[in-house]
This record gives C-alpha cells, structure tokens and sequence, in this order.
C-alpha cells in the first residue's frame, strides 16, 4: 500500500490527500508526523490536517507539542473569524471537532492537564456558540472526567435542553448519576 501511495506521489506530490494516507500508512509515530507535517506546509489550513495531527499528538500523549499546536490553530481560527472568512458559529463547530478528536484519546483522558486543555477550549468553543451541541456534550465529558461532576451535568443538561434525544448526552448523564461506565 505505501509503495502504491509513493508512486501516485511521484505523479501529484503536491496531493495533500495522498500526504494524508501516506501519514496513515507511515511505520510509526515519528514518521506519520512528519508526513503530516509536509501536509500542513502545502495546505496550512486543511482541516482533515489539522485534525489527524492533534489526534496523533493527543494518542502519544504529548501534551507540551499538543497544547502548542490546539494554540496554533486557536489562533488560527481567530484570525480567520476576524477577518469574515468563517463566522463565531463556525469557529464553534471547528474547536469543537478538533477538541473532541483530542479528548477520545485515552491518554488524554488520564491525564489531568489534557483535560484541562480540553476544557479550556471546549469554553472557547461554547463561547463562540452556546447552542453547539457537540461542543457542550464534550465539554461536560471533559469536566466529568476531570472531576466537575456539578459543572458537567449542567453542562449536559444545557445541551438536552437543545437536542432533547441527544442520546450520548442521556447515557453521560446516566453515568453522571450512578449508572452504567462511559465509553466515547
């Protein structure tokens, strides 16, 4: 498969798509960043970028090059808000996106400075739009899982009262008040 990947971008090496499988198929940790770095380079905006290299980064548990690059594209998505080319309901949807990326990683959600992170900027998200559901839902996983317990079932809540069969939602709020474990 690698060897398929190289030839086609032999042909297109600019592709940002087929950076992104060659990221996929890389050996190793290292690699795959590095490929995704040269993604990042050709395309410093793409999403799909974006979002594998804070996915790679959160799963090795990087949390100082995490917390750098969630800055990074924070200030990013600022700039890009400011100047009209995406409203505060996108940024919302965007964070919010990536943010969740981060926080399904489970050494994200074992190590107490991650969450944070994750909090931090699931509230910039929220921010930007309250009635993100998505943004609300991991905000609250993030505060639960952190210890929030009070802050998170408000936060879930808040997010039933805008999606009443946001089904995540009831079963957090379930594990919330005694039931059965969480599974993202």
């Amino acid at each position: 498969a690698l060897a398929d990947i190289e030839r086609d971008l032999a042909s297109s090496p600019k592709s940002v798509d087929l950076i992104v499988e060659k990221a996929e198929a890389a050996p190793n940790a290292r690699v795959k960043m590095r490929t995704l770095r040269v993604a990042q380079k050709l395309e410093p905006l793409n999403y799909e970028v974006w979002r594998r290299l804070l996915e790679l980064l959160a799963a090795e548990g990087v949390l100082k090059a995490l917390a750098a690059q969630v800055e990074q594209f924070w200030a990013q998505l600022e700039a890009l808000e400011r100047d009209g080319t995406l409203s505060a309901q996108q940024v919302s949807v965007v964070l919010g996106q990536l943010m969740a990326t981060v926080l399904e990683q489970p050494p994200t959600q074992k190590d107490p400075h991650a969450l944070l992170l994750c909090v931090d900027f699931l509230e910039r998200a929220v921010g930007r739009d309250g009635a993100n559901d998505h943004a609300l839902f991991y905000l609250a996983v993030s505060l639960m899982l952190s210890g929030q317990r009070a802050e998170a079932e408000q936060r879930l809540l808040h997010c039933l009262e805008l999606k009443p069969g946001h089904q995540k939602a009831l079963d957090t709020l379930s594990v919330l008040r005694g039931g059965r474990p969480l599974e993202l």
